[in-house]
């Protein structure tokens, strides 16, 4: 079933359909005429096909949602034209292409869902600073290229930005200002290269930090000990150098999980990691830990 709304002078302002509502077919050209329309989600169906050129066409909307379908093909450049937009979510279909472009001049956007598509942009195409109520980016999951920009982490409203699972090939910037909104980094599963540099602490809102599954080297740095509000770090998979759980996680008292394997760890796991009662999970596998 499909869900129909309109406003108080007769106009179809939404458009939507429940959890796993089963809607097969494809997305109509005349979807573009709907010049009133302010929500579209037809998320959690089988909808095939491309996106429809003239969905450019839908000036109002402020929310587009076509998650979790089978929507195939490049997202059409007439997106760009959607100057109201604030949600997108296009998140686990089988989109392919460039999308960033699409996007730096839609000023409104808080909201992106991106993940689990095969987009293949460069990072680096995104100006995140064109759009300045950004809250929300996942673009996980895809075929992402490129360098990661000190923009993408110093950004004064971003709170969750999630790139695992893609190709990125970059050092973590180290010109990072002062951040307090960043609260989820998951940058895991990518080819990130060089050190942890120290700025990385000017995240000081962070309390989800995913880095594992890279090719980070050098010393885990002490003042990540400085991010008071850490519950997840997971560091694992890396090449750091050899050395000691370190000593600056018995100060993390708000850890919940840890994730230190395969990060070349040696000596004794010390006595104070039990003092740590809020963490319930720790992965120390794949050391040389002793004692």
């Amino acid at each position: 079933s499909v869900g129909v709304g309109c406003n108080t002078d007769g106009w179809v302002h939404r458009i939507w359909t429940p959890w796993n509502n089963g809607l097969v077919g494809t997305l109509p050209d005349e979807i573009g005429s709907l010049s009133h329309l302010g929500s579209l989600a037809l998320q959690f169906g089988k909808i095939e096909g491309s996106i429809p050129v003239s969905i450019g066409d839908l000036s109002d909307l402020f929310e587009l949602g076509l998650s979790n379908n089978q929507i195939t093909g490049a997202v059409p450049a007439s997106l760009a034209g959607m100057r109201n937009l604030q949600i997108l979510a296009l998140d686990d279909n089988n989109l392919t292409g460039k999308i960033f472009d699409k996007l730096s001049n839609l000023k409104e956007l808080t909201y992106i869902y991106l993940e689990d598509n095969m987009f293949d942009d460069g990072i680096g195409d995104l100006d995140v600073m064109k759009l300045p109520n950004l809250m929300h980016l996942d673009a996980s999951s895809n075929l992402l290229t490129g360098t990661l920009s000190p923009d993408l982490l110093s950004h004064p409203t971003l709170t969750v930005l999630d790139l695992n699972t893609n190709n990125i090939q970059s050092k973590i910037p180290t010109d990072i200002g002062i951040q307090e909104t960043l609260n989820f980094l998951a940058l895991h599963m990518n080819d990130l290269s060089g050190v942890i540099p120290p700025e990385i602490s000017n995240l000081e809102g962070l309390d989800y930090l995913d880095l594992s599954h890279n090719m980070l080297e050098g010393e885990i740095p002490d003042i990540m000990g400085t991010l008071k509000e850490l519950e997840y770090l997971f560091l694992g998979a890396n090449g750091f150098n050899s050395g000691p759980i370190p000593d600056f996680l018995r100060d993390m008292t708000t850890l919940k999980e840890l994730s230190l394997k395969r990060t070349n760890r040696t000596g004794a796991i010390p006595e104070w990691i039990g003092e740590l009662d809020q963490m319930y999970l720790l992965d120390l596998d794949g050391n040389s830990l002793t004692g």
